[in-house]
């Protein structure tokens, strides 16, 4: 019985499925045969276009995740106004009027223009922009607009810098642009009848963390600052590194400037953005007698023990050498030599090592070429060669005590710093790691190259140590040996040097037996003192003394203590 009345059924269940195919054939057949061109321009009539999706900029942080740079965003609101019905329009203007910078008057205007797509607004606050999105209008499109955002203002803004929308930059936003900005995705908006969603989505950018201590950062600019004031210098600039790594921890050039208002500083002009520390140059004066003086032990030149006769003056390459104070000091020890800072020999000890010796010392420091830092712009410098074509042999003598070359101030640190880790050049960085997504890349320190040997950088720090006691009491730092040198250098202008103006700076390491900071300070054309042991050296203690608290740098009676 069962299998007769299923029998009847089955041709009446083929007829309603052949039935319904034939209908579902001819709707497909209308649609795309007979009403093709119909249903194709109701498609493109509707507003349809690919918007790309911004990612998030990474982060920028500090050595303890303090945020030093950050997206922060504002809203762009946009309208299709062919989607508004002519009777809605007046009510729609009236709903958007009290959030949007047009009249209730201009916004009917726009409404009722039947355009496709239209900007209404840019940068709209956070709080407008969710009161928008509570009307739940359909013709209208709210999307965040990011804009970067320094929550400490002007703190560490050279270090830092940014990249303007043309893709100009400065700093560690211009180095790790691609890094930081991540990539794009796409997604498609339309409005309308037709609703045809695809979205590829952003992958964000990597968060920087820096080696840097933001707190040391803020004390290290106020000392620098005060420094300038109480000198009535033009500017300066201070580096503090860790010699053992090359890792900044702290990178201030006075004036700064503050990167959430790079674009009306712009107006301006770009100089007052060009850091002072890797793109500017100068002749270093006699801070560079560090480093004859290491080359001369190195080579075998010298002892510590050495003695030799200082006059007042002495000829080389055609070339009168004398020393600051316009005297000759007889008979000398080598610690003499940088602790009164002796010209004479200085450029006595370059003549005798021969210039293969003396420049293959200051190649080997690095003087004159780019640190290969990760910060945008920096620049070589030159330290003439023998065999150039502006070479000469007076250039040996000047070289000696740092006039005739023109460096940066990281070079000067990053050479200084090989003494203080043993003879090993280190490459400097500033970031120490970065986060994207499950990805984690941490910098390794690099040895660039051996310069000196382990017990010439002892021996030099020795003498280094003696030499700031003499020299420049006013670098001391209680409870820690510092080794140091004073540099006062003459400014270079057409025809000879200025007749007054000088560069003061002071470098130096701490604890001077197991250095853990050097640091580095350049105070330009200073009026109240030109000297470095005046002006550079009392600001290197009070920001050695900060450090030492921030850093938890013991005493060197308790760091002996502990070994």
């Amino acid at each position: 019985m069962v299998t007769e009345n299923y029998q009847r059924r089955l041709p009446v269940l083929i007829a309603i499925l052949i039935t319904l195919a034939l209908l579902l054939a001819g709707q497909l057949w209308r649609w795309q045969i007979l009403n093709h061109d119909r249903f194709e321009q109701v498609v493109n009539s509707a507003p349809n276009r690919l918007v790309q999706i911004e990612p998030q900029r990474g982060m920028i942080l500090d050595r303890n995740g303090h945020i030093l740079a950050i997206d922060s965003f504002n809203y762009e609101v946009a309208a299709a106004p062919r989607w508004v019905e002519g009777s809605a329009v007046a009510d729609v203007a009236a709903k958007l009027a009290p959030w949007l910078p047009q009249s209730e008057e201009e916004l009917r205007e726009t409404l009722a223009s039947g355009a496709s797509y239209i900007n209404l607004a840019k940068d709209l606050p956070l709080d407008k922009a969710e009161a928008l999105k509570a009307l739940g209008l359909n013709s209208i499109e709210i999307s965040p607009h990011a804009y970067r955002f320094y929550p400490e203002g002007p703190l560490a803004g050279h270090l830092l810098g940014f990249v303007n929308a043309t893709g100009q930059g400065f700093g560690l936003e211009k180095y790790y642009d691609r890094l930081l900005r991540g990539q794009p995705g796409l997604r498609r908006v339309t409005w309308g009848p037709m609703d045809l969603p695809h979205e590829i989505p952003p992958r964000d950018g990597a968060h920087l963390y820096l080696a840097l201590d933001y707190m040391l950062q803020y004390q290290v600019e106020q000392e620098l600052a005060q420094g300038v004031e109480e000198a009535q210098a033009e500017g300066g600039t201070a580096i503090v590194m860790d010699p053992r790594t090359g890792a900044v921890l702290a990178w201030a050039s006075y004036p700064g400037y503050d990167p959430n208002h790079f674009a009306e500083l712009a107006a301006t002009g770009f100089d007052r953005f060009i850091d002072p520390a890797i793109s500017k140059q100068y002749e270093p004066g006699s801070v560079v007698k560090i480093l004859t003086m290491a080359a001369a032990l190195d080579s075998g030149l010298v002892t510590p023990q050495s003695m030799m006769q200082d006059h007042e003056a002495i000829e080389v390459g055609g070339r009168i050498i004398r020393n600051w104070d316009r005297k000759g000091h007889g008979l000398v020890s080598m610690v003499d030599v940088l602790a009164l800072s002796l010209n004479v020999c200085a450029a006595q000890l370059s003549t005798q090592m021969g210039s293969q010796t003396f420049y293959s010392y200051l190649n080997g420091f690095g003087l004159g070429q780019k640190t290969g830092i990760d910060l945008s712009g920096e620049i070589p410098g030159r330290v003439k060669q023998p065999g150039d074509v502006d070479w000469s042999e007076s250039d040996l003598g000047m070289n000696s005590f740092g006039q005739g070359m023109a460096i940066t101030p990281l070079q000067l640190i990053v050479a200084v710093a090989a003494v203080a880790n043993g003879g090993q050049l280190m490459r400097p960085y500033v970031v120490q790691g970065w986060v994207q997504g499950d990805k984690l890349e941490l910098t390794q320190p690099k040895v660039v190259r051996r310069v000196i040997s382990p017990e010439t950088a002892r021996q030099l720090t020795d003498m280094l140590t003696e030499a700031v006691q003499r020299e420049a009491p006013l670098a001391l730092v209680p409870g820690y040996r510092v080794a140091g040198k004073t540099g006062t250098a003459q400014i270079p202008i057409p025809g000879g040097y200025h007749p007054k103006d000088t560069i003061a700076s002071f470098v130096g390491y701490l604890p001077a037996e197991a250095p853990k900071v050097i640091i580095l300070v350049k105070i330009d054309r200073p009026k109240s003192s030109p000297w470095g042991n005046k002006v550079a050296a009392p600001v290197f203690s009070r920001i050695a003394k900060r450090a030492c608290h921030l850093l938890g740098i013991p005493p060197e009676g308790a760091l002996l203590a502990h070994r």
